[in-house]
């Protein structure tokens, strides 16, 4: 089964009923349901983490600071800023030229700490760490210097006590395709070094925006794909899924959600989580594939499962 928009315009059953809820065209609509975008803005690159009995989301800002805004819920659909991770991007030397900025991260509790990894793509990999998330985080530590990386994805593996990395290494034009190399590296269980030297975990066309979970024994790795045109040019974002026993694969592969025809948008990049009733859901970004200035607002739909698979 593969998800389209239209599967973000239905109106769901809300995960959790406030007692006050903001009522409107989108997001809670005061009588248990919701409607999709649940964040009507611009929040892109998403990454959602539950603690205690509340979600955390953090959105990246690019240039814009406090890089890396951090959110707060208690529904996954009322949503409100509580802080932020990057003051300002001072890691570049006098005299050399300014970066991108906060670019996509990857939001992590580990071993009673916060994680936030990000990447400036002109200078690599960063970690800020925090004991409580609305507090001052640590300054950003480069711990993988290269340019061209983007988006960071963080588990750490209680089984194994390993932590894994994968990020989109490198993309490299071929013909009229972008290949992008995704590269699985192991972290130090203290999550502040990069150990090896990586190896490539899925190389294709416009694939990027990992996340990483393991689920009854199994990893899934999720991707955003971009796919192209008779063209070459890029047509739809679309939300894929990997699966194996072992992190190093072999992996199999289903396609999730796909740009819908009529609106022109694609669903893609964001987290899978599980409410307090069991039941699974997918936060996402909206990308606008036309001309627009909506920028990236999030959707929350519903996750089902049938074979071990999501759909």
């Amino acid at each position: 089964m593969i998800w389209s928009f239209f599967a973000c315009a239905q109106t769901h059953r809300a995960v959790k009923v406030i007692e006050q809820p903001m009522t409107g065209s989108w997001g809670d609509q005061g009588d248990g349901t919701f409607r999709n975008p649940v964040l009507n803005s611009n929040y892109p690159d998403s990454d959602v983490e539950k603690f205690g009995d509340k979600w955390y989301m953090i959105s990246s800002k690019g240039r814009y600071m406090k890089g890396m805004t951090i959110l707060e819920s208690d529904d996954l659909v009322n949503w409100s800023i509580v802080g932020g991770i990057v003051d300002s991007v001072d890691w570049y030397d006098e005299g050399e030229e300014n970066g991108e900025g906060v670019w996509a991260g990857d939001l992590v509790y580990h071993e009673g700490q916060w994680y936030c990894y990000f990447i400036d793509i002109s200078k690599g990999l960063f970690v800020s760490t925090i004991d409580d998330i609305r507090g001052s985080w640590s300054k950003p530590m480069l711990i993988m210097e290269r340019k061209g990386m983007t988006d960071p994805a963080v588990y750490f593996d209680a089984d194994s006590k390993k932590g894994y990395l994968v990020c989109n290494y490198e993309i490299v034009g071929i013909g009229d395709k972008r290949i992008y190399y995704n590269k699985l590296f192991e972290l130090s269980w203290d999550g502040l070094q990069v150990v090896d030297q990586g190896r490539d975990i899925y190389v294709e066309s416009g694939a990027e925006a990992a996340k990483i979970y393991k689920i009854d024994g199994y990893f899934y790795l999720f991707f955003s794909e971009w796919t192209t045109n008779h063209l070459g040019r890029k047509d739809d974002r679309r939300q894929i899924v990997l699966r194996s026993r072992n992190i190093t694969g072999p992996y199999e592969k289903k396609v999730l959600l796909e740009r819908d025809p009529v609106t022109g948008r694609s669903s893609s990049q964001g987290a899978l989580v599980q409410a307090p009733n069991g039941s699974w859901w997918y936060f996402h970004q909206l990308i606008q594939q036309r001309n627009t200035h909506e920028g990236r607002p999030q959707c929350l739909i519903p996750v089902t499962w049938q074979d071990g698979w999501h759909l």
